[in-house]
C-alpha cells in the first residue's frame, strides 16, 4: 500500500454472518479485523488531506471530509443504527472513513518530516561550546556546508553563553550559527529533498536573534534558496539583550521536479557574529493527485 493509506473493505450482512459495524468504536477496537472495518466492498484511501474511493473514483476534499463526518454523526440514532434514508452506501462508507481517520488528517504522513537533522542535533558538540564546519565538509549530518572557500558555520550547544547572552536552542540541545566562527560572509547549509512536481510543500524554521553582547548585531537574517534561487528572506528583529530570541517563519511552495534543493544562507552584515537557525521542518502540504494505488483485494 502507499504511504498514509487506511482501507475500509466491505462485507454483506447476510444471514448467519456479521454485518457492517454499526458502532464506530466497535469497528475500531473489536472483532478480528482490529481496526479494519468491512463495509460493503468500497475501499477508500486517504491521500493526506483528501479521500479517494477506488471503485467509484470518488475524490473528497478536506472540507467535504468534515461535512461527511458531521453528517455521519448526525445520522446515528440512539441505538447506534444508521438511518436507511441517509444517502448511498458509498457515501456512508466515506463518512465512516472520515470519522475514523480524522486524527490522521492532522498527524498522518502529510505532516511527516522530510528534512534530515533539521534541529542540528548531530554531530554532538562539546557541552557549553561549539564546533565549526568548513565549506565542503561532509561532517555535518544531512547537510552540505556552502559558501566562499574557507568559511564555516557552527553548531552551538544550548548551554553556550558569551558577553552576557545565553544562546539556548529553540529545539533540542543544539542549533546552527550561520555566521560561523570568524566567517561572517555568505556561508550556509543546503540539503536536497525528494519531492513530487506539482505537489505543494511547507517549510518552517526558526531564526534566532540577540541584541546584546555588543558584537552580535541587532537583527538576524536568513536567506532561503530553492534550487539555487533566493525565494524567501527571514529577518528576526526582536529585541533580546540577554538571550537568543527565536522567531518562527513559514513558507509554502509548489515543487517543480523530483527533487528540491533547499539552502539557508547567512544574510547578516560582516560585523554581526550571531545568526541562529533551528528546528527546520519540511513537509508535504497539498498533494496534486491522490495516491495511484492498485485495487486492494481481500
Amino acid at each position: 500500500m502507499q504511504l498514509g493509506t487506511l482501507i475500509l473493505f466491505g462485507r454483506s450482512a447476510a444471514a448467519g454472518r456479521s454485518g457492517p459495524h454499526d458502532n464506530l468504536d466497535e469497528a475500531l477496537s473489536g472483532g478480528s479485523n482490529r481496526g479494519q472495518t468491512r463495509l460493503r466492498g468500497h475501499p477508500f484511501e486517504m491521500a493526506h488531506d483528501s479521500i479517494h474511493c477506488y471503485n467509484e473514483q470518488l475524490f473528497l476534499t478536506s472540507s467535504r471530509v468534515k461535512r461527511l463526518a458531521s453528517a455521519w454523526q448526525s445520522s446515528v440514532q440512539g441505538d447506534g443504527k444508521r438511518r436507511s434514508s441517509w444517502g448511498s452506501n458509498q457515501i456512508k462508507a466515506a463518512a465512516i472513513f472520515c470519522v475514523a481517520t480524522a486524527a490522521l488528517l492532522a498527524t498522518g504522513p502529510a505532516n511527516s518530516q522530510l528534512i534530515t537533522n533539521g534541529s542540528f542535533e548531530t554531530p554532538t558538540v562539546p557541552i557549553g561550546s561549539f564546533t565549526n564546519f568548513t565549506v565542503g565538509t561532509a561532517a555535518l549530518t544531512g547537510w552540505n556546508v556552502i559558501g566562499p572557500a574557507g568559511t564555516n558555520v557552527s553548531i552551538v550547544s544550548t548551554s553556550f553563553s558569551q558577553g552576557g547572552v545565553a544562546f539556548e536552542a529553540e529545539s533540542g540541545v543544539q542549533w546552527l550559527d550561520l555566521t560561523g566562527n570568524g566567517s561572517n560572509s555568505t556561508e550556509g547549509v543546503s540539503q536536497t529533498i525528494a519531492t513530487t512536481a506539482g505537489d505543494k510543500y511547507q517549510l518552517s524554521f526558526y531564526v534566532g536573534n540577540t541584541t546584546g553582547g555588543a558584537i552580535f548585531g541587532t537583527t538576524s537574517t536568513g536567506d532561503v534558496l530553492l534550487n539555487g534561487a533566493q525565494s524567501f528572506v527571514a529577518t528576526n528583529k526582536n529585541v533580546s539583550p540577554t538571550t537568543l530570541n527565536w522567531q518562527l517563519f513559514t513558507y509554502n511552495f509548489v515543487a517543480t521536479g523530483a527533487s528540491t534543493s533547499l539552502a539557508f544562507v547567512n544574510g547578516d552584515p560582516s560585523g554581526d557574529n550571531s545568526n541562529g537557525l533551528d528546528n527546520i521542518f519540511f513537509k508535504i502540504w497539498v498533494r496534486s493527485q491522490p495516491f495511484p494505488s492498485p485495487q486492494p483485494t481481500c
